[in-house]
C-alpha cells in the first residue's frame, strides 16, 4: 500500500513540476501585462494538482508527452515465463504488475528475472519508507512552528479601533467579524489562525504609520481572510512536506509565495479610487526596515524579502483594461484544462490495471464454480484464455482430476462477475490443435488448444509444430485470422453462423502446420445456463445455525410479528448479508419514533446463543446492526428482508427453475415465492366505463410482458397459474419512495406467458422487467396509451359524454347516496379507478376482488356546487367545492353532517368528456 501511494506521488509531482514550468514561463512572458491576480489562481489549480490525484481523461493533454512508466513490481513471487496461468484454487495470487501483464501479451522471453524483482521490490520499499519518515518529520516540524507562534500571540491586545476596521471591511464588502491584535511578537503584519484567523499587527506600529498607511495594512490582510489566504498557504504547506523530494515544487513555493501577496497589494490599490501607490509602497518599505526578524511560519504577512519586487509591482501597477482582463481569464481556462486532465498513457496504465483485476476476479469465479460443483476435484485449475465479449467475458479453463480424458470448459462471465453459462470442450490428443464451437447469439464462438507436437496416423511419425495464428475458414465465405499463443489456447468470435468448412493453423514464417480437414475435427456443443440459485434448501450450509429468531422490541411502534426462521435458504441468506455488511465507528442518531428495534437470535446446534442487536428507519431507509459493541450498516435490502420475512411467514423457498433463470437474466433476485393463485384472465382487454378495473390491470401488465418477449392476448379467458416472487431489490428510482417489489409470473400449463414487476398494496403497476415503465416501453402517456383499451360502443360511456362537469358531480353524488358502484365507477378516470385494485391490499393476493369496495356511505346530499380556480391554472382540468351532507354507516374518520369535498375533473380522453380524476378534503 505504501509503494503504490509513494508512486502515485512521485507521477503526480513530476507531472506538477511540468504544470510549474508552464506557469513559470507564462508569469515571465505577462509579467508586465497581467496582474497577479491570474497567475495567482494557476498557482491555485496547480496546488489542486499537488494534492488530488485527478481522472479527467482527454484526447489533449500536455501531458501525453511525458509517460511515466509504472513498471513497479508488487507481486508476490509470479513465473512471468508462463503465459497460462496454473491456479490452485485453494491460493489464487492476489496481486500482479503491469509488466506482468504486458510480458504474458508479449514473447516470453521478455519477462525479468526473478532476483530482478525481488530487488525492485525491496529498492522500492526502502524509497517509500523513507519518502514517509521524512513527510513525517517536516509535518511534525511544521506543527510544532505554527503552535509555538500561535502560543506567542495568546498575550496579544486587542486593537478598539472599531470605525476604522468597520471601514476596510465595508469597502471589501467583508461580512465576518474580524479581530485585529497588537502583539509585540512580530515586526510584521500577518493572519494568525485557520479556523478563526486573526490579524495581528506589530505593537510599534502606530509610531511607524500613520493613520492612512494603517488603513493600508489592515485593507491588505482583510483581502487575504477574504480569499481564503489562511486556508490556502497551509494547504501549499502541506503539499511540500508531501513532494519534499522535488526541487521544483519548493521553487514554485518560493514564486506563490511572491505571487499571493503582490496580488493582494494590487486588489488593495484597486479599491481606492485615488492614487495611492506612492504612499502604499513607503508604507511597505517602512514595515521592511522595522523588521529584524521574521516569523516564518506559513502565515500570511509583509516580508523584506520580496521587497523590492513588490515596491516594483505597486509603483507600475495600473487598472487592467478589458482586453487584458479577457486575456487573464482565457488564460486561466486553458491552463485548467491543461493542469486537470490526465494523459492518455495514465488512463490506459488505469485500464491495464483493471483489466487485470478483472482477471483476477474471473479466476476466483471460475475457482469458487469447480469447488462448489466439483467438490472432489483436488486437481489444479488452469486459466488458458480470457475475451472480453460486448459487456461480458469468455473464459477458457480446465480443471484436470489427474485421470480420464481431459476436457476444457469454456464460460460466459457476465459484467458483475457471474457466469451465465457453460461449454465443454476437447483438449487435443494426437492432433496439434483443437476445434469446439458454440453457436450463440447469432455468432459462432470458435474455442480451443494447442500441443507442441502432433502425430501422423497413417505413418506413426511425431513431429514438432510451431502455431502463431489461426485461421477461421466459414463455408458462408467468412474467413477470420488471428494471431493466438500456444500456451493460451485460443478463443475466436465470428459474426456468421455457418458451418465451418477449414481451420488451419499457422508458424510464424507462415508455413501451415496443421488443418482441421487432414488432422483435426471440430465438435458443436451448446452453452448450458449456470444456476446461482437452487429450488433446494441443501444448496446452502448454515454452519451450525440451525434456528434464527427475529424480534422487535415490545414498544415499537409497529404491528410487526415475531417469527423463527428455520429453512436452511433463508439462514444462509440472513447470515450472507450480514457477513457482507460494512464497517463503521458508530451509528448515525435515528432515534426517531418511526425506528423498529429488536433483536436477531442465532440458536445453534449445540444450544448456544448469540444476539444481534438492530435498528432500521423505513422512512429515512437507513439502519444498523450492533453486535459486540462493532457496528454494522448492510445494505437497506436486509432490513426490507427481514420484514419481509415478518410479513410473510408462510414463504416457500421451493422455486421454479424457469422462474429463476428469468429474474436472474434481468438483475432480480427471487427469495421466496408468496403465494400461487389461480386467476381467469379477461375475455377482452376493451373497458366498460361503469366495470371495475380487472381489463385495465392485465391490459397494462401485459404491455410490460410483450416488452420483455411475452403476450398474454392469445389466452384471455382461459384460467392461469400466476406465482407472486418477494424480490430482494428494490423498485426502479422512478417508483421511489415505493421500495418492495414483487415478482409475477403467469403461466398456461405450465408454461410462461408473461412476467413483470408490481408494487403489491403501493401499485398495481410498477415496471417490466427491464425496469422499464409505460410510457418508455409505449411512448405514450396514460391518456393516451387508455385509447386502446376503451369500449367506446358502452351506452354508460356515451351517456356520460354528452353531460357537463356539474352534472357529472351531481351524478357521481347520486351514485354515492345508492350505492350505485357502476355509476361510481364510470364517473371516475380511468387513471383513478385502477387505485381500486391496490388500496390496502392484502399482499398475498394479485389485486383487489371486485367485492371489496365500500365507501361507508348510507346517503350524501348536494347542497352547494361552485367553481373554483385551480391552483396549476391549468385549461385541461376543472375544479370545484362541493358541499354535501354525509350520513355514514360508522363513524371513521368524520362525524354524520356537512362537509366540503374537493372535485376536480378532467378529459381523460377528450370525447368521453369530464370525469372525475381527483376527490379530497382539501385544494
Amino acid at each position: 500500500m505504501l509503494e503504490k501511494t509513494f508512486v502515485e506521488v512521485l507521477n503526480i509531482s513530476i507531472e506538477s513540476s511540468i504544470a510549474v514550468i508552464l506557469i513559470t514561463l507564462f508569469r515571465w512572458i505577462f509579467r508586465n501585462k497581467t496582474g497577479r491576480s491570474y497567475i495567482y489562481v494557476m498557482w491555485v489549480i496547480m496546488l489542486i494538482r499537488l494534492l488530488v490525484p485527478f481522472h479527467l481523461p482527454a484526447i489533449f493533454s500536455i501531458f501525453n508527452a511525458v509517460h511515466i512508466s509504472k513498471t513497479i513490481i508488487i507481486q508476490k513471487t509470479q513465473n512471468t515465463h508462463n503465459a497460462s496461468f496454473d491456479v490452485n484454487y485453494k491460493n489464487i495470487p492476489q496481486q500482479a504488475t503491469y509488466s506482468y501483464l504486458l510480458n504474458n501479451n508479449n514473447s516470453n522471453n521478455n519477462s525479468l528475472p526473478k532476483s530482478s524483482i525481488d530487488f525492485q521490490k525491496q529498492l522500492l520499499s526502502v524509497i517509500s519508507w523513507i519518502w514517509f519518515l521524512c513527510v513525517l518529520v517536516f509535518l511534525l516540524f511544521c506543527i510544532l512552528l505554527y503552535l509555538q507562534t500561535y502560543k506567542k500571540f495568546k498575550e496579544a491586545i486587542l486593537f478598539n479601533h472599531n470605525s476604522l476596521i468597520s471601514e476596510c471591511t465595508q469597502m471589501l464588502k467583508l461580512n465576518r467579524n474580524i479581530k485585529i491584535y497588537f502583539s509585540d511578537q512580530t515586526q510584521t503584519p500577518l493572519v494568525c489562525g485557520i479556523i478563526t484567523p486573526r490579524i495581528i499587527l506589530p505593537l510599534d506600529i502606530s509610531k511607524i504609520c500613520n493613520h492612512s498607511e494603517l488603513k493600508y495594512i489592515i485593507t491588505h490582510e482583510l483581502v487575504h481572510i477574504k480569499r481564503f489566504d489562511y486556508l490556502i498557504k497551509p494547504l501549499f504547506t502541506l503539499a511540500l512536506c508531501l513532494h519534499w523530494f522535488n526541487p521544483i515544487i519548493w521553487l514554485a513555493f518560493i514564486f506563490f509565495q511572491d505571487d499571493i501577496e503582490i496580488s493582494c497589494d494590487e486588489k488593495v490599490l484597486s479599491f481606492f479610487d485615488c492614487d495611492i501607490r506612492s504612499e502604499y509602497a513607503l508604507s511597505l518599505i517602512k514595515l521592511a526596515e522595522n523588521q529584524h526578524k521574521t516569523i516564518s511560519s506559513g502565515f500570511l504577512a509583509f516580508g523584506k524579502s520580496n521587497l523590492k519586487n513588490r515596491v516594483k509591482a505597486v509603483i507600475n501597477f495600473k487598472k487592467s483594461s478589458l482586453l487584458l482582463t479577457i486575456l487573464g481569464i482565457l488564460s486561466i481556462i486553458v491552463l485548467s484544462f491543461v493542469l486537470l486532465i490526465n494523459s492518455q498513457h495514465q488512463i490506459a496504465d488505469k485500464n491495464i490495471k483493471e483489466s487485470f483485476q478483472d482477471e483476477r476476479l474471473i479466476q476466483n469465479v471460475i475457482a469458487d464454480y469447480y469447488l462448489k460443483s466439483e467438490p472432489d476435484n483436488h486437481g489444479t485449475l488452469k486459466i488458458y484464455n480470457i475475451k472480453k465479449y460486448k459487456n461480458s467475458y469468455l473464459c477458457l479453463s480446465e480443471k484436470y482430476r489427474g485421470e480420464g480424458q481431459r476436457n476444457s470448459d469454456l464460460f460466459l462471465i457476465d459484467s458483475n462477475f457471474k457466469i451465465i453459462a457453460k461449454a465443454p470442450g476437447n483438449i487435443p490428443i494426437s492432433p496439434c490443435f483443437s476445434a469446439n464451437v458454440v453457436k450463440y447469439d447469432g455468432k459462432s464462438i470458435v474455442y480451443g488448444n494447442f500441443k507442441n507436437k502432433k502425430w501422423d496416423p497413417k505413418t506413426g511419425i511425431v513431429s514438432d509444430v510451431e502455431i502463431n495464428t489461426i485461421k477461421i475458414i466459414f463455408e458462408d465465405g467468412t474467413v477470420i485470422q488471428e494471431p493466438v499463443s500456444m500456451e493460451k489456447g485460443y478463443i475466436v468470435v465470428a459474426n456468421t453462423i455457418s458451418k465451418i468448412k477449414n481451420i488451419e493453423v499457422y508458424n510464424s514464417k507462415g508455413k501451415i502446420q496443421s488443418d482441421l480437414i487432414n488432422d483435426s475435427f471440430c465438435e458443436e456443443f451448446k452453452f448450458k445456463k449456470v444456476y446461482h440459485q437452487s429450488n433446494s434448501d441443501s444448496r446452502t450450509d448454515t454452519g451450525n445455525v440451525n434456528l434464527i429468531k427475529i424480534e422487535f422490541d415490545a414498544n415499537n411502534n409497529n404491528t410487526i410479528t415475531n417469527i423463527k426462521i428455520t429453512n436452511v435458504k433463508i439462514i444462509n441468506d440472513i447470515l450472507s448479508m450480514i457477513k457482507t455488511s460494512q464497517k463503521v465507528n458508530k451509528t448515525e442518531d435515528i432515534t426517531r419514533t418511526n425506528v423498529a428495534k429488536g433483536n436477531i437470535i442465532f440458536v445453534y446446534r449445540n444450544g448456544s446463543e448469540r444476539r444481534i442487536r438492530f435498528l432500521f428507519d423505513d422512512l429515512y431507509q437507513i439502519g444498523y446492526l450492533e453486535d459486540d459493541k462493532n457496528y454494522l450498516k448492510p445494505s437497506y435490502d436486509f432490513f426490507r428482508y427481514i420484514e419481509s420475512l415478518c410479513e410473510y411467514p408462510k414463504y416457500d423457498t421451493n422455486i421454479e427453475e424457469d422462474a429463476l433463470s428469468l429474474f436472474y437474466k434481468y438483475k432480480w433476485t427471487i427469495d421466496f415465492k408468496i403465494n400461487t393463485l389461480k386467476e381467469r384472465l379477461p375475455a377482452t382487454l376493451k373497458h366498460k366505463a361503469w366495470e371495475y378495473p380487472i381489463k385495465l390491470y392485465w391490459a397494462y401488465n401485459n404491455e410490460l410482458s410483450k416488452h420483455i418477449g411475452f403476450d398474454m392476448t392469445s389466452y384471455l379467458g382461459k384460467d392461469v397459474i400466476v406465482e407472486i416472487y418477494r424480490l430482494r431489490e428494490p423498485l426502479p428510482d422512478f417508483m421511489k419512495p415505493r421500495m418492495d417489489a414483487r415478482g409475477i409470473v403467469v403461466r398456461y400449463n405450465n408454461k410462461i406467458i408473461g412476467a413483470y414487476i408490481d408494487a403489491g398494496r403501493h401499485s398495481s403497476f410498477a415496471c417490466s422487467l427491464d425496469r422499464k415503465n409505460l410510457y418508455q416501453i409505449t411512448k405514450k402517456s396514460w391518456d393516451k396509451w387508455i385509447e386502446n383499451y376503451i369500449d367506446f360502443n358502452d351506452n354508460i360511456e356515451t351517456y356520460l359524454a354528452k353531460l357537463t362537469p356539474e352534472e357529472v358531480i351531481k351524478k357521481y353524488i347520486e351514485a354515492l347516496s345508492k350505492n350505485d358502484l357502476k355509476m361510481i365507477h364510470a364517473c371516475t378516470t380511468r387513471e383513478r379507478l385502477i387505485e381500486l385494485l391496490s388500496i390496502n391490499l392484502n399482499n398475498y393476493y394479485l389485486y383487489n376482488p371486485e367485492d371489496s369496495e365500500d365507501y361507508n356511505i348510507k346517503s350524501a346530499k348536494l347542497l352547494k356546487l361552485e367553481k373554483v380556480k385551480t391552483l396549476d391554472n391549468s385549461k385541461d382540468t376543472l375544479e370545484y367545492v362541493a358541499t354535501i351532507y354525509f350520513d355514514y354507516k360508522k363513524t371513521i374518520v368524520e362525524d354524520d353532517g356537512v362537509h366540503p369535498r374537493f372535485i376536480r375533473l378532467k378529459k381523460e380522453v377528450p370525447k368521453l368528456g369530464w370525469r372525475i380524476s381527483d376527490i379530497g378534503t382539501g385544494p
